[in-house]
């Protein structure tokens, strides 16, 4: 009998930790969503992923698929990069490094044709060109 009423209290106690647990990932999930809202990176993510984060924020159920928690991973991390300091002045830079590497190997330095393919001089570029980017 007593094993009876101890599996009912551990039963109850694991129930409880996967409610607060899923209240956890929703709520973490939410603020991924914010994030990518405020970042722009919402806008440039796939259809597929935005429903993906939208459902598993509103739907009130417990996250057993560990496929849907790794689908969920890997989405917030791809935000993480696309909102991050380095991507934003990738992107602003990529432009203007391959314009500065163009102009180099037209007037006989062809070692500049190799400039575009370091990323420390495309972000290098980014952040010159666009000030505002220059604090993280």
């Amino acid at each position: 009998m007593e094993k009876a009423s101890g599996m009912k209290i551990l039963e109850d106690n694991m129930s409880a930790s996967n409610g607060d647990t899923s209240h956890r990932i929703r709520s973490s999930i939410l603020k991924i969503i914010a994030k990518a809202r405020r970042s722009g990176a919402w806008n440039r993510m796939e259809r597929m992923e935005r429903g993906i984060l939208m459902l598993s924020s509103r739907l009130e159920i417990k996250f057993r698929s560990l496929n849907l928690l790794r689908s969920i991973a890997v989405i917030a991390r791809k935000i993480a990069e696309i909102s991050s300091f380095t991507f934003r002045n990738y992107v602003i830079g990529m432009k203007t490094a391959y314009r500065m590497a163009e102009y180099a190997v037209q007037n006989g330095y062809g070692q500049a044709a190799e400039w575009v393919k370091e990323k420390q001089f495309i972000v290098w570029w980014g952040m010159f060109v666009s000030p505002r980017t220059y604090t993280k």
